[in-house]
């Protein structure tokens, strides 16, 4: 899934950089902690997590949270994560609700929102998410 990509893919080159530049090597057992390790329930469920949080993210004000989130897009996502998915799920997505496809945020509101409601969407939907 392009969700989980895009978060493997990040914390896979930030890991790799700490390693490289650290002078003290980690220990296996700190390794192991590292998010590229964790389950992909562990991980979905930080990244619903962190969904949650932004969220309260006020879109007018000035929020160095949001500015930091936002300032990681082209890095993360490449392009419009729009472009990146099956026409079916961007169709379905769009009737719910209004997004912005370079926005790291907005692709976190999806993950959430799908995820909870997993059971609600049409059976080819769902056969996207396993695939």
């Amino acid at each position: 899934m392009y969700f989980c990509v895009c978060f493997c893919l990040v914390i896979s080159i930030q890991f790799i950089e700490e390693i490289i530049s650290s002078v003290v090597r980690p220990m296996a057992i700190e390794v192991l902690q590292h998010p590229l390790f964790w389950s992909s329930e562990m991980k979905l469920s930080f990244l619903r997590d962190v969904s949650d949080r932004v969220e309260l993210e006020d879109r007018e004000s000035v929020s160095d949270l949001l500015k930091s989130l936002e300032s990681i897009a082209p890095r993360a996502l490449g392009a419009k994560w729009d472009e990146k998915l099956d026409p079916d799920f961007i169709t379905n997505i769009g009737r719910y609700r209004r997004y912005k496809f370079d926005s790291v945020r907005d692709l976190l509101r999806v993950m959430r929102n799908k995820l909870n409601h997993y059971r609600e969407l049409p059976q080819e939907i769902q056969v996207f998410f396993l695939n």
